[in-house]
């Protein structure tokens, strides 16, 4: 890893075992737009790109098993390196004077031009009891631009294997599989199903899919922690899309439709109308500024 990194990693469990949550907190909002805030964004985002992997493992580190600072009487909020990352992001969502553009491309554990193999349907009924339809995706990577390092892909029961795929990889070329699913009846923008919406993701009546086989998509995932099927000895997590920026119109999937990428609401001021190489390009030039304060 650069050295970059490995001081990132060393700066955040430094402030995991000195901090407790108020000072912590209090320590954040005392940081406004600053070169102290645009270095962290960076350190953040590269540490992210290097190895989602690691990088959320570490985030998932319980801190009573790790940091073993006692707690004095009467402070509470013992911190973990996901109350680090998290604050931080918080923090420059609220002070970057581009309208959140930082934090959602430092808060995106993957982002990625991509062809869509084939997609799997199934169904999870959480605690609620509700009956939440899900669609896993399965694609051939055609360009890494966060993430360098895929997960294994899991192999779906009677669909043929259309990509070899054994452990990490390093997506340091074309063709690495990556994988990720999304809630069908989920609105396109907002965190919330709305049954009625008409600019759903998917709509279980009509069959229609905002995701489709043998199309091209540029998608932001993050992990999302699984906490009914984690126990003592693995994190588990779930590849899921972006979505809480700018209420945006795609759910952080935007289709590639006749060499143009679909971005009706324009959500990074790139413009409308670019083909795949204009919108990565600009994409790409926005990366730059983060990783180069």
């Amino acid at each position: 890893m650069s050295l970059d990194v490995l001081l990132s990693y060393i700066y955040g469990d430094s402030i995991a075992r000195k901090f407790y949550q108020v000072p912590f907190n209090n320590m954040l909002n005392g940081i406004g737009y600053s070169d102290t805030l645009r270095y962290a964004a960076k350190y953040l985002y590269e540490i992210d790109d290097y190895n989602p992997i690691k990088f959320y493992t570490w985030c998932t580190t319980d801190p009573t098993h790790r940091y073993y600072k006692p707690l004095p009487f009467g402070t509470i909020g013992m911190i973990s390196p996901s109350t680090i990352t998290s604050g931080l992001l918080q923090q420059i969502s609220k002070t970057f004077p581009d309208s959140g553009k930082t934090a959602f491309l430092c808060s995106s554990n993957y982002i990625a031009d991509v062809e869509v193999n084939y997609t799997v349907e199934g169904a999870d009924t959480p605690t609620t009891g509700r009956i939440i339809p899900l669609a896993k995706v399965t694609c051939t990577v055609l360009d890494t631009i966060k993430g360098q390092v895929l997960p294994n892909c899991i192999p779906d029961p009677g669909v043929p294997e259309v990509i070899k795929h054994e452990g990490e990889k390093i997506a340091s070329g074309l063709g690495g599989c990556l994988q990720f699913e999304y809630i069908i009846d989920l609105a396109r923008w907002g965190n919330w199903v709305k049954p009625d919406s008409t600019n759903k993701l998917g709509d279980m009546t009509t069959g229609a899919r905002w995701i489709q086989p043998d199309s091209e998509y540029i998608v932001f995932l993050n992990f999302m922690y699984e906490r009914s099927t984690s126990d003592t000895s693995h994190v588990y997590a779930a590849c899921q899309p972006m979505h809480n920026m700018h209420e945006g119109g795609v759910h952080g999937m935007y289709p590639v439709r006749g060499g143009i990428v679909y971005d009706p609401t324009n959500d990074f001021g790139f413009g409308t109308g670019l083909t795949v190489a204009q919108w990565k390009e600009a994409l790409r030039a926005k990366i730059y500024s983060i990783t180069h304060p």
